[in-house]
C-alpha cells in the first residue's frame, strides 16, 4: 500500500492502463470508492481538471459548468457533489476531502507559486501519483518549482478570460506559465533530470497482468538541487 488513511493524494493518469475491467461502466465509481475508502474522511483526494478549449475559442469559464479537460476520471470526480475547484479558467485544480477547499482557495492570478494549490500540497506533504503514465506526461508540479526557482526557459503571460459569477460576465486577467521555444533543449534535458530522480522513487505494482506505475514521491524543495 503506498498511501493511507489521511493522505492528501494528487492523482492523474490514464486508467486504461489497468487492463480489461470486468464491468466497465463502473470503472469509475469503484476507482473513487476505493479511492475514497483507502483514504478515509480524514483523506483528500486532488486532481486537475484544466479546461484549455476556454483559452483557445474563447469561452465563457464557469467553476461549476465548465467540464474537465483532464481526462474521464477526472471528469468523474470533478462532478462529485462535495468537491472543490480552483478558480482558474484553463488550468485548475480541484479537491474531494477535508483539506478540499483549503487546497483549491486561491486569490492567485497564477497557476503555480504563492498562495496556489501546489504550493498548498507541497505544505501538506501529499503524495504525487501518475497511474501508468511516464512522470514527464503527468507531473505538473515540476512546473511549480521551475516558477518559483525563475527558470530562465519560462515566460509568464496575462490573458483576459471571461468568467461567470453569480450571473454575471465578469472579465478577469489571468496569468499562466509557457516555455521559451528557442531553449527547448535546455528544458528538455532539465525534464529529463527530473523524471530520473522520480524514477529513482517510483513502485511497482502487478495489477491484472498490467505494470501500472504508481510514481509515489514526496515532492520537496530541495529537489531542485537535482536539477542544477
Amino acid at each position: 500500500m503506498f498511501f493511507f488513511k489521511g493522505d492528501t493524494v494528487y492523482i492523474t493518469g490514464d486508467l486504461s492502463c489497468f487492463g480489461r475491467y470486468k464491468n466497465l461502466k463502473n470503472i469509475l465509481s469503484d476507482f473513487s470508492k476505493s479511492l475514497k475508502k483507502v483514504l478515509g474522511k480524514s483523506g483528500t483526494i486532488v486532481f486537475p481538471t484544466h479546461s484549455w478549449s476556454v483559452l483557445k475559442r474563447n469561452k465563457i469559464f464557469s467553476l461549476e459548468q465548465t467540464k474537465s479537460e483532464s481526462g474521464v476520471l477526472s471528469e468523474y470526480l470533478r462532478k462529485d457533489k462535495k468537491s472543490f475547484r480552483q478558480p482558474h479558467p484553463f488550468s485548475s485544480i480541484s479537491a474531494i476531502g477535508k483539506m478540499g477547499k483549503f487546497i483549491t482557495c486561491s486569490s492567485s492570478k497564477h497557476v503555480y507559486g504563492p498562495d496556489t494549490p501546489f504550493e498548498k500540497l507541497i505544505l501538506l506533504n501529499a503524495k504525487f501519483i501518475s497511474l501508468g503514465l511516464e512522470p514527464n506526461f503527468t507531473c505538473s508540479q515540476v512546473h511549480h518549482i521551475e516558477f518559483i526557482n525563475h527558470v530562465p526557459y519560462r515566460f509568464t503571460k496575462e490573458f483576459l478570460v471571461k468568467t461567470l459569477e453569480k450571473k454575471k460576465i465578469i472579465l478577469k486577467n489571468i496569468i499562466n506559465l509557457f516555455y521559451i521555444n528557442q531553449l527547448q533543449k535546455v528544458l528538455e534535458i532539465e525534464i529529463e533530470k527530473f523524471v530520473k530522480i522520480l524514477k529513482r522513487k517510483t513502485k511497482y505494482l502487478n495489477i491484472n497482468l498490467v505494470k501500472v506505475k504508481f510514481i509515489v514521491t514526496q515532492l520537496k524543495i530541495s529537489l531542485t538541487k537535482h536539477q542544477n
